[in-house]
């Protein structure tokens, strides 16, 4: 796990302390992490450390099972909090654009889902 700047760890604990005061459905269930990440089967939360928390729906947290799961995490929040992208891994010069969804990260024909082949970096790493 990249650990946060600073400047992003007092970010994350300023959403925090926003969404426990306006909006507390923002909150993971321990009241530790902001919703970064959310979908049909649960969401992701960051914590002020950079960790995520990951909670299905019907049954509270869990430990991450699928792989990208926090990758495609990050990328889905930095589209609100553009500072987590500092927490993506660097695109190596030589890795090649994802081929499933042309290295958009997206996949816009089936209704701009998000690409899980390359957990929406838009590329993956070389072989």
């Amino acid at each position: 796990m990249t650990v946060p700047s600073q400047q992003l760890q007092k970010s994350i604990a300023d959403w925090l302390s926003r969404a426990k005061s306006h909006d507390p459905e923002r909150m993971s269930s321990d009241g530790s992490g902001v919703r970064i990440y959310a979908d049909i089967g649960g969401a992701a939360f960051i914590r002020p450390d950079g960790s995520l928390i990951f909670e299905a729906w019907d049954s509270g947290p869990y430990k991450e099972q699928a792989p990208g799961l926090r990758t495609l995490a990050l990328v889905v929040g930095s589209r609100e909090h553009p500072e987590l992208r500092e927490l993506l891994p660097s695109r190596p010069a030589a890795a090649p654009d994802c081929e499933l969804c042309g290295g958009t990260g997206r996949l816009t024909r089936l209704g701009d889902l998000n690409c899980g082949s390359c957990f929406g970096l838009g590329w993956k790493p070389a072989a």
